[in-house]
């Protein structure tokens, strides 16, 4: 995560303000707005290769696929992952009607400058999500995707590579790191 792009505190109303009016993705943590790190291009090719996958996977099952655009609104914060999937209903977070609280799959992108921040912070606070079963971390440099499943109140780990599945029954799709990397040596 990058430094905050305001360091006192600011009410949510100003951040969403500031949201709507910036270029760049912008997390909101206890009171403090972050810019998120510019992508590159391989940070956004397999971002949208997930997307594409996991929407092309969920045809015609009740979940839907969402892009990095999706606020996810999680007790006084709210994250910007790089895919979403909630299953059912989306609800919407009571001060923010563009944010929702029930992912059931968060997806993020690993970067130098944001891998710290998603394994340990965000990760903690996305298993306070009662709806969600799988939290990926996928790295474009070891070409490999880390699987946390829950799996009660615990969290389950996997690290897949190659051709290993990553199962994510909850849904009913499986990828492979092959599969989610196809591609990446022409960008």
């Amino acid at each position: 995560m990058g430094e905050p792009a305001v360091k006192s505190p600011v009410p949510y109303d100003e951040y969403l303000r500031r949201l709507e009016a910036s270029d760049e993705r912008l997390e909101y943590v206890d009171g403090e707005i972050f810019a998120m790190a510019g992508g590159t291009p391989a940070h956004s090719y397999i971002g949208a290769r997930v997307t594409t996958l996991l929407g092309v996977a969920l045809q015609g099952k009740p979940c839907r696929t969402f892009s990095s655009d999706l606020r996810v609104r999680i007790r006084g914060t709210t994250i910007l992952p790089d895919a979403t999937v909630i299953c059912g209903r989306r609800e919407p977070a009571d001060d923010d009607p563009n944010a929702v609280t029930n992912p059931t799959l968060i997806v993020e992108v690993l970067s130098p400058s944001t891998e710290l921040w998603d394994r340990s912070g965000k990760f903690a606070l996305a298993q306070s999500i009662p709806s969600l079963q799988h939290y990926l971390l996928v790295s474009p440099d070891k070409r490999s995707v880390e699987h946390f499943r829950r799996d009660g109140e615990a969290w389950r780990y996997t690290l897949a590579s190659g051709d290993t599945p990553v199962v994510l029954d909850s849904i009913r799709v499986t990828l492979t790191p092959n599969n989610v990397f196809e591609g990446l040596d022409d960008v």
